[in-house]
């Protein structure tokens, strides 16, 4: 069975708000554009991204929405015929958690217990220990380890440690990621997950 790697900000979930939200402070100041380039540092003045990062370590990541509501039904028909795992560089100073199984309790890392909460809560009913938390922005070493065959992910970092890598992916990409665009003449890419036919 195939191994899907799936991403979720900005390729599942909408990021955008979580954007907007660090720019709440700044508004008479600084107006929101999306970011072009991965490092915020390089298009967004410095207090502006300290605001947007707390948000990203914070619980509002969380109750981001999802980029289409019928993605649940997407991820769920793949689920029928391939290994779906996500892949998360989500980070938080809070560490552990645990988790109530059916008949068990098991210690997790936060991260993975608001992001299995934060899928479930929105249909997509991928199992606890599918939830890969990373530690590097490319993602490589947990892809390699997991033996996943396609990844999935809007992330340029990830994307070029895929294809250094030779590892298959196909990149989502819109008008609202524009630090990703340099990429769309070297790898497959979709503005949607609706436009994966073919996995």
């Amino acid at each position: 069975m195939k191994t899907i790697g799936l991403d979720l900000d900005n390729t599942v979930f909408n990021s955008e708000p979580l954007y907007k939200m660090g720019f709440k402070r700044f508004d008479r100041i600084y107006k929101y554009t999306p970011p072009k380039d991965w490092d915020l540092f390089k298009c967004y003045p410095s207090p502006v991204v300290y605001d947007i990062l707390d948000l990203f370590n914070s619980d509002v990541v969380y109750k981001m929405p999802l980029l289409n509501k019928k993605y649940p039904e997407v991820i769920q028909n793949w689920q029928h015929k391939y290994d779906v795992k996500v892949l998360t560089s989500r980070k938080s100073e809070k560490t552990d958690a645990y988790f109530f199984g059916d008949i068990y309790r098991k210690k997790v890392s936060w991260v993975r217990l608001k992001t299995y909460e934060q899928i479930w809560n929105n249909g997509m009913y991928v199992p606890m220990d599918n939830i890969i938390q990373t530690n590097t922005y490319d993602k490589i070493d947990e892809i390699e380890k997991h033996n996943i065959d396609l990844v999935i992910d809007d992330g340029p970092k990830v994307i070029e440690g895929c294809l250094k890598n030779g590892v298959d992916c196909i990149m989502v990409s819109t008008a609202k990621t524009p630090y990703n665009h340099y990429l769309r003449n070297k790898v497959k890419w979709v503005k949607n997950l609706f436009e994966i036919k073919q996995l």
